[in-house]
């Protein structure tokens, strides 16, 4: 087993109205929904990297992604405070799991078995 740090997650810039735009010009232009994006493509690939990791929000919640034991499911999200686990939900994609972690989310641990 191999335990190591992820890596930062590049920072969210711009404005955030950006996600009212309707117009696809400026969306594409959008600084914002650029940088949004970046950063989602980032956290998909430490997903699919690792075998299970560990993000922590700006609230003190943890997010555990690890592997599902339920069918047609590839990922577990499990949602733990200072209390222990309160929560987890089942995703069939990394793609999924992503729309999980907040935007204020900092990556501590990933795991390689």
């Amino acid at each position: 087993m191999i335990s190591y740090y992820p890596g930062d997650l590049p920072p969210i810039t711009g404005n955030p109205d950006d996600i009212f735009l309707c117009d696809p010009v400026k969306e594409a232009a959008s600084e914002y929904l650029q940088s949004e994006a970046k950063r989602r493509k980032e956290i998909i690939a430490q997903i699919e990297k690792a075998d299970a990791i560990t993000y922590q929000l700006n609230t003190g919640i943890y997010i555990i992604v690890s592997p599902s034991f339920e069918p047609d499911y590839a990922y577990r999200v499990t949602y733990m405070d200072s209390q222990g686990p309160y929560a987890h939900h089942d995703f069939a994609t990394a793609s999924k799991v992503a729309d999980e972690i907040g935007s204020g989310a900092v990556a501590l641990e990933a795991v390689i078995i």
